[in-house]
């Protein structure tokens, strides 16, 4: 849920009046507020600027208002140089977004594993934990860490074909010993 409706009462102004300052009308502006349309990147960053946040924040992505640099200011800081008890508990904010943002990723990716929502649902109540679902999340984006660079930077697979198949036969004696751990293969035999 996004934050346009907020900050525009905060600020105490009408739609048009946003809408004239970054450069839209007033009906696409509704729409984004209502979250009938989402705006271009571009469109993000001119409402950030307007209501001096940033995007994240303002798409409701994020806690903060301000950037993560903010955060080490000298002024986040005792004489002794040691963090002030404010600035520990924002840095305790920042990793708990980020750990919720991992759990809300890896559940956009556990919903794409079958089309039944009943199983996925399932799954995802299985990782509750946060460091669960951190470690599951590893291994669930894992390949694509290694293996986006590859294709990237040799633009296709080129001469790295041997190596991908050999990682592919890895790959499914993984994922034999995962099934194997699930004892998903004896519950299909009965």
């Amino acid at each position: 849920m996004n934050r346009l409706i907020q900050l525009r009462k905060e600020k105490g102004v009408s739609q048009s009046k946003v809408a004239s300052e970054i450069g839209i009308s007033q009906q696409a502006y509704a729409r984004y507020e209502h979250e009938e349309r989402e705006p271009k990147l571009d469109t993000w960053k001119k409402l950030a600027d307007y209501f001096d946040v940033t995007v994240p924040y303002l798409q409701g992505m994020s806690p903060f208002r301000t950037t993560v640099t903010e955060f080490f200011d000298e002024d986040k800081f005792d004489e002794n140089g040691a963090p002030t008890p404010g600035h520990i508990s924002n840095m305790k904010k920042i990793v708990d977004s980020h750990k919720i943002d991992d759990a809300a990723r890896l559940s956009r990716s556990i919903n794409r594993i079958t089309s039944d929502p009943e199983i996925n649902k399932e799954i995802d109540n299985n990782i509750s934990n946060f460091n669960d679902r951190l470690l599951i999340s590893r291994l669930y984006e894992g390949i694509t860490y290694g293996l986006g660079p590859l294709l990237f930077v040799n633009k296709g697979i080129g001469d790295n074909k041997d190596l991908l198949i050999e990682v592919a036969k890895q790959l499914d004696e993984i994922n034999e010993k995962l099934i194997d751990a699930s004892g998903f293969r004896n519950r299909m035999d009965q």
